[in-house]
């Protein structure tokens, strides 16, 4: 009896079997996941590439790693391979650097960038960049770096610099260094190019005045302390000091909010600066800023910017 039905079981299993209909349907399901991965395989590979060929151009090209931020390969020039132009590296060099620090680097990838030196510690290279542009600095002003104007940023094409300190700003940076705490690591070969942490304070207070004298006059003119994280002070206007003019107001004030700058530690003139601020009327208890489309929600809004674009406002 057996041998009579497997037969006919054999073959309704062959016609019209749903296990089999199931079988085939997952047997596709698993070669097309595979392709799929093979395929993404193949494209992870192929950018890793291209990023490795951009980047050991780049250095062969400059002798470094400092990708400005602005940077993308030329679409004319034929010192760069066809396929390379147009490459945005900044980016992609911060995301290959970001792999490369978790350790999921792809092996092959790794091996070829070790082979160049690539640079995986931005805080060393930041702390390279700072003594080396202070350095230059002093050659060009006598020998001392202690008087950098506060606004003072290294200009594009200046032949004194190297490329890749062009548009540093070089107080600020100073100035960062000191309020992150890094100012310790390099404070010694800060102080032989004249500039120490006093100096730094003392430009801080400046700074700070500056800045102060700034934000009393917009509340003068739109009447509150709401600065868009954007606003900057307009040039030739009369209603605010003239050593005002184009100063970033709306960023130095996000800073003094958020990072704590001039105001953020325990010292005399920090919190006599502190002070200074909540007696005008401002808080320094953090707030959230949105973005909105209605430029109505806030009074005045519209006057403090020159244009009707998207705002930040703060409630």
């Amino acid at each position: 009896m057996f041998l009579f039905v497997l037969p006919i079981l054999v073959a309704a299993f062959n016609r019209k079997s749903p296990i089999k209909n199931l079988c085939r349907i997952q047997a596709s399901s698993s070669s097309s996941s595979s392709n799929n991965n093979n395929n993404n395989n193949s494209k992870f590979v192929a950018k890793g590439e291209l990023f490795y060929q951009v980047v050991s151009k780049y250095y062969q090209l400059n002798g470094h790693f400092v990708v400005p931020r602005d940077f993308v390969v030329p679409s004319n020039d034929e010192s760069w391979p066809e396929e390379t132009r147009g490459y945005k590296l900044p980016q992609k060099f911060a995301y290959y650097r970001r792999l490369y620090i978790q350790g999921t680097l792809s092996p092959w990838l790794k091996s070829k960038l070790d082979e160049i030196g690539f640079v995986v510690d931005p805080k060393a290279l930041s702390n390279a960049h700072l003594l080396e542009a202070t350095r230059i600095y002093a050659e060009l002003h006598g020998g001392s770096a202690a008087s950098v104007p506060h606004l003072y940023k290294i200009p594009a094409n200046n032949s004194r610099y190297p490329q890749h300190l062009w548009r540093l700003r070089l107080w600020q940076k100073l100035q960062n260094h000191l309020y992150r705490g890094d100012y310790n690591e390099i404070s010694t070969e800060l102080a032989s190019l004249g500039v120490t942490k006093d100096d730094i304070e003392e430009t801080d207070k400046r700074h700070f005045d500056y800045i102060y004298r700034a934000l009393v006059s917009f509340k003068d003119v739109f009447g509150h302390l709401e600065v868009d994280y954007d606003f900057v002070v307009p040039l030739n206007d009369t209603r605010f000091p003239p050593d005002t003019w184009s100063l970033k107001l709306g960023n130095r004030m996000r800073n003094i909010r958020y990072r704590g700058d001039f105001v953020g530690g325990d010292s005399p003139e920090h919190i006599a600066q502190r002070q200074k601020l909540v007696d005008l009327g401002w808080t320094l208890t953090n707030k959230r800023r949105y973005k909105t489309k209605n430029s109505n929600n806030r009074p005045n809004a519209q006057e403090a910017k020159a244009k009707d674009q998207t705002i930040l406002v703060l409630f």
